[in-house]
This record gives structure tokens, C-alpha cells and sequence, in this order.
């Protein structure tokens, strides 16, 4: 028998479960981490990550139909706006879908060259 996650809960649920499990793991998490978008030196505004693992990855946890084209545009963002290499959207709907996109820190230095 498949068993299937109580879809239609807020995805606070899901985010608080999902970092209990990681630091059961022993990772380090940050929930709701605040990262200052710089312009010339001057903060001009901030976005949040729902989880960082360990300064390493991004998940952004969701509850809709599907992952689209404006969840993975989120994830780029902020893997481009940050040093993190390793972005995770995890749809906790009906399917529990998900998606991993990598941007490395080297291909970074040079798309701003």
C-alpha cells in the first residue's frame, strides 16, 4: 500500500518537520535565512531562503500542483545572488515531486567576468 504525505498543509508544517530531521542528521540548518542583496556596496533589499543546509544548500519547500518554471527561477536567484552551489525545491503535494539545480561558485566568477 503507497503510502501519501497529508498534502494540504501549510508548508511551515513541512519545513519544521524536514529541519528536525536534518539536525537529527547533525546538519546545521537556518530556517527563513535573510540574505541582504547588495547594489555598489549599498544593501537594496533582501530575500529569504526557507532552508539552508550546512552554507551549502538551498531548499525551498513547497505545496502546489507542480514545480514550475517560478519555483526553479527562485532557486536561481538566490544560488547566483549567494555562494551556495546546491538548490532543492521540494513539492510536498500530491506527487512529492522535486528538483535539484546545481550552480557552482567557479561558474559564477566567470559569468561575472
Amino acid at each position: 500500500m503507497q503510502k501519501h504525505s497529508p498534502y494540504g498543509l501549510d508548508t511551515e508544517i513541512f519545513n519544521q518537520a524536514l529541519t528536525v530531521e536534518l539536525e537529527t542528521l547533525g546538519l546545521k540548518t537556518e530556517v527563513d535565512k535573510e540574505i541582504k542583496i547588495k547594489y555598489r556596496k549599498k544593501i537594496i533589499g533582501a530575500f529569504f531562503i526557507d532552508i539552508a543546509v550546512e552554507n551549502c544548500v538551498v531548499i525551498k519547500i513547497i505545496s502546489d500542483n507542480c514545480i514550475n518554471e517560478k519555483h526553479e527561477i527562485e532557486i536561481k536567484n538566490q544560488l547566483r545572488l549567494t555562494e551556495f552551489e546546491v538548490g532543492l525545491i521540494l513539492n510536498f503535494d500530491i506527487e512529492n515531486q522535486h528538483k535539484r539545480l546545481v550552480f557552482t561558485n567557479d561558474f559564477k566568477k566567470t559569468e561575472k567576468n
